[in-house]
């Protein structure tokens, strides 16, 4: 795990990929059953999605994917303030408000009014500010972990730390990184023998995309379908063919999509707020920052890499690897001999940054380093 500070991590300002994570406190088993208890805190990952899904339609930062168990969670993310560049004063003023959220006992809302807004966007520091904070890692990761924390504490009449730690981070440098950390995070259920099947896993993000997945394919041959599932990962950064978006380099020929508004859910009583006659300050809530792709792929690829993967670590399904190699491991140059092992073992293999050895021996270079701890694993896995 990296060893060195966030913020030689995380490049604030630009487009970039992360992995990040969070346990609760001296391991404890905060959001699932407690075996020396008998305590079952379940209702505490609904509570975690609800609001991971809930601020990405706030925060200009998208989710590849995630995972979440008893004892900690996992999220890779991208940061977007190309997107948050787009963004008037007042849609700044508006999302930030929208940022604290309180729980109803069935969703997440936030009632925010002209007056809040008006009153924001008097002081244009501020807005510069909120406009930077709504697309980095740090905010985004206090304002989902922060509410659940004091929910958790208020729910059991307690006060002190939910969380371990802030949370942990490391840089994902290309799309091998990538695809890498979220078949990891997809298949942290199986490894950890919570389930066979990640999509059997309701708290991870393998569920929810091979649900849509399903659906779309029913839809496709005109069979029955639940329209429900169709957007089931509507809000998670989508996988598809064009791209992908990783760096601030490749933003300049994403603009028109990532100004491009995705399909909205019907309106939830979030978005009506109690205000006396017409509102000024009224955005349309979206699902997700944009629609550029974070893996370039079709999702039956990365579907078959889970699968494939998966089997590599249960002894009663490995499969021949030399035959059924998924074609998308030899198009980003991936060692397969090796592949399975570097998922099962990713948080003990990569640190800070996770890439190609030449992506790494770049950012080495910028840092005025010549190498990173995890580099010869790196050019082990991705070469």
């Amino acid at each position: 795990m990296p060893g060195c500070p966030r913020s030689e991590i995380v490049r604030n300002g630009e487009v970039a990929v992360y992995h990040c994570w969070s346990r609760c406190v001296r391991g404890a088993y905060l959001l699932g059953t407690d075996p020396e208890s008998g305590k079952n805190y379940d209702h505490r990952k609904d509570w975690l999605v609800k609001l991971l899904e809930y601020q990405l339609s706030v925060f200009a930062v998208e989710a590849g994917g995630f995972t979440i168990e008893d004892t900690h969670l996992h999220l890779p993310v991208r940061t977007r303030p190309d997107v948050a560049s787009t963004w008037s004063d007042a849609e700044v003023a508006w999302r930030w408000k929208r940022a604290w959220p309180s729980w109803d006992g069935r969703q997440w809302q936030r009632e925010v009014t002209d007056k809040s807004v008006d009153r924001l966007l008097k002081q244009p520091e501020k807005i510069a500010k909120a406009r930077a904070n709504l697309s980095t890692v740090s905010w985004f990761m206090a304002r989902w972990k922060e509410p659940i924390a004091k929910l958790a504490n208020a729910e059991e009449g307690k006060k002190g730390h939910f969380w371990d730690q802030r949370f942990g981070c490391r840089e994902l440098a290309d799309e091998p990184a990538v695809l890498a950390c979220m078949v990891y995070v997809d298949l942290n259920p199986v490894y950890d023998t919570i389930v066979e099947k990640p999509e059997d896993y309701d708290y991870c993000s393998a569920s929810r995309r091979i649900q849509a997945w399903q659906a779309r394919q029913a839809q496709a041959a005109g069979q029955p379908y639940c329209g429900d599932a169709l957007m089931a990962d509507a809000w998670l950064a989508p996988i598809q063919e064009g791209g992908p978006l990783l760096t601030s380099a490749s933003s300049a020929s994403d603009t028109q999509t990532a100004e491009h508004e995705v399909q909205e859910d019907p309106p939830s009583r979030s978005q009506v707020e109690p205000q006396v006659g017409p509102r000024k300050h009224d955005f349309r809530q979206r699902a997700r920052a944009s629609d550029s792709s974070i893996l370039a792929m079709p999702l039956e690829q990365y579907v078959e890499v889970l699968d494939w993967t998966g089997r590599q670590w249960r002894p009663d399904k490995r499969g021949a690897i030399a035959a059924d190699v998924p074609p998308i491991l030899r198009r980003l140059s991936i060692n397969s001999d090796i592949w399975a092992e570097g998922i099962a073992q990713f948080d003990q293999w990569f640190h800070r940054i996770v890439g190609r050895p030449t992506n790494l021996e770049e950012r080495a270079s910028e840092k005025g380093q010549k190498w990173f701890h995890g580099q010869r694993r790196c050019r082990d896995v991705f070469t």
